[in-house]
C-alpha cells in the first residue's frame, strides 16, 4: 500500500516519527489545534516543512 499520512497508524513526519495518531492524539485532547501548537509541543517541522501540509489537514479533520 502506497504511503498515505492523512489514515490512521501512517507515518507524517519521518525525520522524528511522528505519526497520524499522536498528531490526532494532541488534537483531540485540544493540546492542538494549530500547527503552531503542534510545532510548539513537537519537533514536527524543525528539520524541513514537507509535512507541515499534511499536519494541518490532519489537525483540520479532527479539530472540534
Amino acid at each position: 500500500m502506497p504511503w498515505n499520512p492523512l489514515i490512521p497508524g501512517s507515518p507524517v513526519c519521518v525525520c522524528h516519527k511522528i505519526g497520524h495518531d499522536q498528531c490526532r492524539d494532541l488534537v483531540l485532547s485540544g493540546e492542538v489545534t494549530t500547527l503552531d501548537d503542534l510545532k510548539r509541543l513537537t519537533p514536527a517541522g524543525s528539520n524541513c516543512t514537507l509535512c507541515d501540509p499534511y499536519f494541518e489537514a490532519i489537525i483540520a479533520m479532527y479539530r472540534k
